[in-house]
């Protein structure tokens, strides 16, 4: 029974982060950075780091790029391999930190949006532009990777917060 509660939460998770993603991709960012997202579907990453297991979140991680490259139509592009590199790589990061008790919501989701960054100015440097000139990026990447985890984290809380308090009536 416990399994199969596991497997419902990271359908679950799985489900409103592929949502928000979804929403995601088709709203316009409205900040001259090459390849800039706002990764507003991390703040479900950075919940269900609250209610599952190692394993359980990089499922959610893994399966959210996969099914929204798919349904986006990027699957296998370039694109994929740098949101999947940075998505789970900010994961482990995270995951790695909230291990710690050191860092709140906010700390959790700035180090896995910085941990993103550096992966994906990594595999664009190393595989798709061979050059270190794409370093020049990563100040301003950072800067926005900063402002929209603060914003993840507070959502995240929010979330967390309600269903607390819907678990409760």
């Amino acid at each position: 029974m416990e399994n199969n509660q596991k497997v419902v939460r990271i359908a679950l998770y799985v489900s409103l982060a592929l949502a928000v993603y979804l929403i995601e991709a088709f709203i316009p960012v409205p900040v001259p950075i090459p390849g800039f997202k706002w990764g507003f579907s991390n703040f479900v990453v950075l919940m269900s780091l609250m209610a599952l297991d190692t394993r359980g979140v990089l499922w959610v991680v893994v399966l959210k790029v996969l099914l929204g490259s798919f349904l986006t139509g990027k699957f296998l592009s370039p694109v994929f391999f740098i949101s999947f590199f940075g998505n789970v790589s900010g994961a482990l990061a995270m995951i790695a930190v909230s291990k710690t008790s050191c860092f709140g919501y906010i700390g959790i989701s700035v180090i896995g949006a910085f941990a993103s960054n550096l992966a994906q100015i990594g595999i664009c440097g190393v595989w798709l532009l061979r050059s270190a000139y794409i370093w020049y990026f990563f100040p301003y990447i950072a800067v926005m990777g900063t402002v929209s985890s603060v914003l993840n984290a507070l959502v995240a809380k929010g979330g967390e917060q309600w269903f607390q308090t819907y678990q409760r009536t």
